[in-house]
Order: structure tokens, then C-alpha cells, then sequence
């Protein structure tokens, strides 16, 4: 055992735990978010004025839908990024679109669908538990990763 190796190891830990903690506390707040616009959110029918196209820079390209609602005759618009391989509906201009809000935010709507709903939470889980996976590994080869010797890591 070298202080390299212990080194390594206690970073590894704090480091994957605490990326864990992290994207699961990201989980349950958007889980309470989404909880509370289906448990007390209104509904109102969006209708889509404008789909355009927004370079990401990397030679990717996102398509963004933008969507008007009203709410008390007060109209108000979200903007929706549509990723096709993710998201496979692709919205047109005058498409109508079920939105979701909260009375006492109107002009926060979010749209009511299982791919809005649960696409986000699925990959922040995906994230959390893989971090918390890489945690409980480096705890279990505890022992491999501490008698590495060498000035190569790893050896043996």
C-alpha cells in the first residue's frame, strides 16, 4: 500500500458518492416539481406558432418548438426543445399540445406528456445510480486497489 493508492481511493469515493447525492438530489426535486403539476396543475391546450431550428455548435442542430398557451386570456409561451431520437414526435405549426400549470404560476406551463414527464427523471437516475454503482464497486475491490505497487497504477 502506497499513499498514492489510499489516496486514490478516498477520491474515488468522496467523488463518486458525491456526484451521486448530487444528481439524486436533482431527482427528487424535479420529482416534486412534476409531482405537483400533476397532482394540482390546470390544463390548458397549447398551440404550436413556431418550429425552428438552433445550431448547437458542435455541428448539432436542436429543434425548438415554441408554444402558446392562455391561461385567463393572458397568453403565455414555453419553448420546447425536441430531440427526434429521444423524443420522437415532431411538432408542426398549429399542432395543439395539452400544457400543464400551476395556479399561482401561469406562465410556467410544462407539457403534459410521459416522454416530458419522465425522460428527465430516467436519465438523472441513470446518472445517480451509476455514480453510486461506481461507489459501491470501489468499496467492494477496496483491497486490489490499495496493495497496487509499481509506478504504473494499476499492477498485479
Amino acid at each position: 500500500m502506497n499513499g498514492r493508492n489510499v489516496s486514490f481511493y478516498a477520491t474515488a469515493l468522496f467523488l463518486s458518492f458525491t456526484f451521486s447525492i448530487i444528481a439524486f438530489t436533482f431527482l427528487i426535486v424535479e420529482f416534486v416539481t412534476w409531482r405537483s403539476y400533476i397532482q394540482q396543475g390546470l390544463h390548458s391546450r397549447g398551440i404550436v406558432i413556431n418550429v425552428y431550428e438552433k445550431d448547437q455548435g458542435d455541428g448539432g442542430v436542436t429543434t425548438i418548438a415554441e408554444i402558446q398557451y392562455s391561461v385567463n386570456n393572458q397568453s403565455f409561451n414555453i419553448n420546447n426543445k425536441v430531440n427526434n431520437s429521444f423524443k420522437p414526435k415532431e411538432y408542426k405549426i398549429g399542432d395543439e399540445i395539452d400544457i400543464l400549470y400551476l395556479e399561482e404560476t401561469p406562465d410556467k406551463g410544462r407539457i403534459n406528456s410521459f416522454i416530458e414527464i419522465y425522460f428527465s427523471l430516467g436519465v438523472i437516475f441513470t446518472i445517480g445510480l451509476t455514480f453510486f454503482i461506481i461507489g459501491l464497486l470501489t468499496i467492494r475491490f477496496k483491497s486490489w486497489i490499495l496493495k497496487q505497487k509499481g509506478d504504473v497504477w494499476p499492477s498485479g
